[in-house]
């Protein structure tokens, strides 16, 4: 390519948290992402700045936090979408804004005892597909 652009290939890391309202009984579910995040990307130098234009593919544990009973309850589950963005690199640290979709899905298993002496075990889970925007920040080393 020309001065100052460079094509690659990177795998990355992330930490993500997010609030879902599950439509049938009015509550929000919390996700807690852990994730790889493999991207192609094509790097620019304007200016003294990079320019990283970028698709990812975020695949990940999840951890659910969900309020079934009058307590949250908790699972873990996994996460994984597609996502094209652009990020500008300063010289530690730099900011990002993506979109795409995402996936993310956990298992929430429930005791109940009924009249003190029925105790039943279930198992609920709770799947998210949405359309995200995300803006945020990164370190580098």
């Amino acid at each position: 390519g020309a001065a100052g652009e460079h094509r690659a290939a990177h795998v990355g890391g992330g930490v993500e948290l997010s609030s879902d309202l599950v439509d049938l009984q009015d509550k929000r579910t919390i996700f807690l992402d852990f994730n790889l995040l493999p991207k192609g990307r094509y790097l620019l130098n304007a200016r003294g700045i990079d320019w990283e234009f970028y698709f990812a593919v975020p695949l990940g544990f999840s951890f659910g936090f969900y309020p079934v009973t009058s307590d949250r309850e908790y699972a873990s589950g996994f996460n994984t979408g597609f996502l094209g963005g652009l990020q500008i690199l300063f010289e530690k640290a730099g900011l990002f804004v993506d979109l795409g979709l995402r996936f993310r899905k956990a298992r929430y298993p429930i005791d109940e005892v009924i009249l003190g002496a029925i105790r039943v075990r279930e198992t609920i889970g709770i799947k998210t597909r949405q359309f995200n925007l995300n803006v945020g920040a990164v370190i580098y080393f």
